[in-house]
């Protein structure tokens, strides 16, 4: 999962029901159990722990065979899901009877979870990185400040222009915001489809890092197919 960045985050126009937060936390408890883990509250209160240490786990045990179980639990959430997800925020997972830490970012870092787990656990998303997963994963184990392939330093490159449209000191308004994480997010869909050759592979990773701008801008659109 991408890590969290420090940026806006969307608010929501309507705080999730008690009956929502039920749903919810009945969905965690399930996606939980699915992992061994029945733990309560339905979260933890460290991202870092629970469904994420066992995921991470099975990741670095059996790599692409862990794959079909993650994603059968990832869209098993999903589906749980669907009917609350528009009330849910960042601040959604700090309230009962989900209960994550308050002052260290998790809230975002379970909402950042859900959405790209939508996306990596159902199709295309699983599809495209299935199929490309060993040239993904080789090109994230290349060295961002030492190495010399193309790619690799075009991405470099796309972080610094990012990071300074961005720039606080530079008041960015939204607009220039939402043109940030355009670009940003199309130099990783050219980057991954230049360095595994296939615009999937692209795709996949333009989509996976746009599910955080589309929680923080969620009029900004992103075009992630290579035309």
């Amino acid at each position: 999962i991408i890590p969290v960045s420090a940026s806006l985050v969307a608010a929501s126009s309507a705080a999730c029901t008690a009956a929502q937060m039920d749903t919810i936390g009945k969905c965690y408890a399930d996606y939980n159990k699915a992992y061994g883990i029945n733990d309560q509250p339905p979260l933890g209160p460290d991202y870092f722990e629970d469904f994420h240490r066992k995921r991470s786990d099975m990741m670095n045990k059996d790599s692409i065979a862990a794959k079909p179980a993650i994603a059968q639990y990832g869209a098993a959430l999903t589906e749980c899901l669907k009917p609350v997800a528009d009330c849910i925020v960042d601040s959604t997972y700090e309230q009962t009877p989900l209960s994550c830490n308050k002052d260290n970012g998790d809230g975002h870092r379970f909402n950042l979870d859900r959405v790209q787990t939508a996306y990596e656990c159902t199709e295309p998303g699983y599809g495209y990185q299935m199929r490309h997963f060993y040239c993904i994963e080789h090109f994230k184990s290349l060295d961002s400040t030492t190495s010399t392939d193309p790619n690799r330093m075009k991405l470099t490159q796309c972080g610094k222009d990012y990071n300074a449209a961005i720039d606080p000191t530079k008041n960015p308004s939204d607009d220039d915001l939402c043109k940030a994480y355009q670009a940003y997010t199309a130099c990783y869909r050219d980057v991954f489809a230049g360095y595994c050759g296939s615009d999937e592979a692209g795709e996949f990773y333009c989509m996976l890092v746009s599910q955080e701008y589309r929680l923080w801008a969620p009029t900004c659109a992103f075009d992630c197919k290579k035309h």
